[in-house]
């Protein structure tokens, strides 16, 4: 099942990647707009309304490196939108703040460096990394639009979202085992001395500049207060959403390795997290894709009755959203 969502997952990157947004969103638009058409030959209602929502799900991850096997941790989103509907068309323009953990594991070579012993003699001491292991932590505030059709409880929208990675954090974690070699014990491996031979624990932490970043959203659910009787209730929503966005890593750093040894003490390693290093040149693209797919629970409060001015009917006053 991992599976068929990866391939989905990379299929709706593909499509966001090569078509034209604007395109994209136009065809989403004259849908909807279609659908206003064919309800406003019979009536014109209006409201607005206040909403605020939570929500959360997962995040299938994915970069252009061949040495990394990404996979997402958790994602979460809180935020409060404004919106009005006229007829059964809706309009929704929100501001929220999302928190994304993702993990990468990556491969790292091991290396051998000839350097002396404390008692001057000549050794080759060798690198061996077991496990490598990077979180990324986004935090992200952004605006998202949507527009949706709505029909007897039942709803469907879609649209951008222009958000901004204010803060970034990578942690990377290193597992690595040092031992030496002497060239004159190496037929004798019995006297051999193996002191140096031990295991470490690497950390780094680091955060990546901040940076725009792009979304499409689509939403679909239902209102499970529909049924209610009285026209002055406030809606709760119960809906799934899916999200592909993009993001262009950045760091400050001037690094070019993810590693660097201290020669006046060979066991102890300088590590850098992974994209930190990758993302050095601002020239370069060092791209980070993500579909989320989650449960999003939204409480919507209708304003005010506003009595409708093009209706048919003038006494006939606005609906609230059902």
């Amino acid at each position: 099942m991992k599976r068929v969502i990866d391939e989905v997952s990379r299929f709706f990157i593909y499509i966001f990647m090569r078509l034209n947004l604007l395109r994209f969103l136009f065809f989403i638009l004259v849908v909807l707009l279609n659908l206003e058409y064919c309800q406003s030959k019979t009536k014109n209602e209006y409201n607005s309304f206040l909403g605020f929502y939570i929500g959360g799900g997962y995040p299938f991850v994915y970069d252009n490196y061949v040495e990394t096997s990404n996979r997402g941790v958790f994602t979460g989103n809180i935020g409060l939108n404004y919106g009005f509907t006229l007829n059964n068309l809706w309009f929704e323009l929100g501001f929220e703040y999302q928190h994304q953990a993702s993990l990468a594991n990556y491969n790292v070579s091991g290396t051998d460096i000839t350097m002396l012993d404390t008692q001057g003699k000549e050794m080759l001491f060798h690198y061996n990394f077991n496990r490598a292991i990077d979180k990324q932590n986004f935090n992200i505030v952004s605006l998202p639009f949507v527009l949706g059709y709505y029909n007897s409880g039942f709803f469907i929208g879609a649209g951008p979202k222009i958000g901004f990675c204010v803060n970034i954090v990578e942690t990377s974690n290193l597992d690595y085992t040092t031992s030496a070699t002497y060239n004159q014990y190496i037929e004798d491996f019995v006297n051999m001395p193996n002191h140096y031979y031990a295991t470490y624990e690497e950390i780094s932490k680091k955060n990546l500049l901040p940076n725009l970043r792009v979304s499409i959203i689509a939403e679909t659910g239902y209102d499970v207060l529909v049924n209610l009787n009285n026209e002055n209730y406030n809606s709760f929503k119960i809906s799934v959403f899916a999200e592909c966005s993009f993001v262009n890593l950045k760091s400050d750093n001037t690094s070019l390795s993810l590693y660097d040894i201290d020669k006046e003490n060979p066991s102890k390693i300088k590590l850098l997290p992974f994209y930190f290093v990758k993302a050095t040149n601002s020239n370069r693209v060092t791209p980070f894709y993500s579909v989320n797919i989650g449960v999003k629970l939204s409480w919507l409060i209708n304003f005010p009755y506003k009595e409708c001015k093009n209706c048919p009917h003038r006494w006939n006053k606005s609906r609230f959203l059902r």
